[in-house]
């Protein structure tokens, strides 16, 4: 091996090594950039969600109302393009998005919260059985006859015997017939002592005759032999 060519394996030696450590060099300038950059991006998103909260606790009801209503429509659009994996992913992400959420909260937001589901969860029960009886009360008034006539609408129906209903004509008597009747007791009813007391006032009162011989009483101090 001649001299000039073990100096040209060295300088190719010494270039890689050059170029090994420029790799690394910006590869560890890539690794500090993006800790810097998640930094940043924390930073940034912290103060977006500060800057969301305080928005939201300024609104009014209209604005509060009007932007419930923009996010319904976007999420409804984005659900109706994604496809089943997509949803999946969606869905998995909401669910450790709300964990990590109620386990970062301090006990007056969780208070707060609970607070607005049961407000929720009250509205809707309202709303619904609201609707439900304003159905039930179309279903009525759909079932009244359009012209106006309410005698064919009875709570209870009269039953009639087949006596009574001849197969051309009606029958009339004189007299009414009742097979049972009953009339309610306007008197209180008597108390235990009343009724004893209406006994004994009842019973004839009997007496005790003494006891005689052929006629004659008989005397305890006058007997005979």
């Amino acid at each position: 091996m001649s001299y000039s060519q073990e100096d040209a394996r060295e300088a190719r030696q010494l270039l890689r090594n050059e170029l090994d450590g420029k790799r690394r060099n910006e590869t560890e300038e890539e690794e500090r950039g993006g800790l810097i950059e998640m930094l940043e991006v924390e930073d940034h998103l912290t103060g977006e969600r500060a800057r969301i909260r305080r928005i939201r606790e300024q609104e009014g009801p209209a604005e509060r109302e009007q932007r419930f209503a923009v996010h319904r429509v976007w999420a409804s659009l984005r659900r109706e393009e994604e496809d089943s994996a997509e949803r999946e992913q969606r869905l998995a992400g909401d669910r450790a998005q709300v964990t990590l959420r109620r386990e970062q909260e301090d006990p007056a937001e969780r208070k707060q919260r609970l607070a607005g589901d049961r407000a929720r969860v009250t509205l809707r029960r309202e709303e619904k059985d609201s609707a439900e009886r304003e159905q039930r009360l179309a279903d009525s008034l759909a079932s009244l006859p359009d012209d106006g006539d309410l005698s064919d609408i009875r709570s209870v129906q009269p039953v009639q015997s087949e006596a009574e209903v001849t197969s051309g004509e009606a029958t009339c008597t004189s007299k009414d017939h009742y097979s049972s009747s009953f009339v309610p007791n306007a008197a209180p009813p008597a108390t235990e002592r009343e009724t004893i007391q209406q006994a004994l006032g009842q019973s004839q009162s009997s007496t005790l005759m003494w006891p005689s011989v052929g006629g004659t009483p008989i005397n305890e101090f006058t007997t005979e032999g």
